[in-house]
């Protein structure tokens, strides 16, 4: 194979550090231990081409998938579809061409290229985007604030 495309497919695979919209493209089994997700992430802020990026789960550890799936699609979305089921490839193949926002790290293990590493799975909403909104901080009270207009035409805090 011509070292450019194995460079070019290495490529595909290298994200620097931020928040990205992605699409849900693949799922597999490369074993009957792992569950291996594949995300697409279109040209976006910071990447001039199309990118790749990958998690895996580990079937003696459902939780972290679990978790994820709880914190992209909703704990009550992330349930009935796991519902019933005795294996995930199925249900998961139900999310693909789903749309996320994928929280991307790179974690410097002493090789050349960082490791890419999808540290959150969000959902595709503009504060999940813009960061205003995470899985680690979504936790706490929440206040709704409306406005009421006064006589006067002007708008108080209710």
């Amino acid at each position: 194979m011509n070292s450019n495309i194995i460079n070019s497919q290495l490529g595909m695979w290298i994200i620097p550090p931020g928040r990205y919209s992605a699409t849900f493209k693949q799922v597999s089994a490369p074993d009957p231990t792992q569950i291996r997700v594949v995300f697409e992430l279109m040209p976006q802020r910071g990447l001039a081409d199309v990118k790749k990026a990958g998690k895996y789960y580990y079937t003696s550890t459902p939780q972290w998938l679990e978790k994820d799936l709880e914190c992209w699609l909703g704990r009550d979305r992330a349930r009935e579809l796991l519902k019933g089921c005795s294996g995930i490839l199925v249900p998961l193949r139900k999310l693909i061409g789903t749309k996320a926002v994928l929280v991307i790290s790179n974690e410097d293990r002493g090789q050349a290229v960082p490791l890419v590493k999808i540290s959150e799975i969000l959902p595709h909403t503009r504060e999940s985007f813009e960061g205003s909104s995470t899985s680690m901080n979504n936790e706490g009270p929440k206040f709704r604030f409306s406005f009421t207009q006064d006589e006067d035409d002007s708008a108080m805090a209710a």
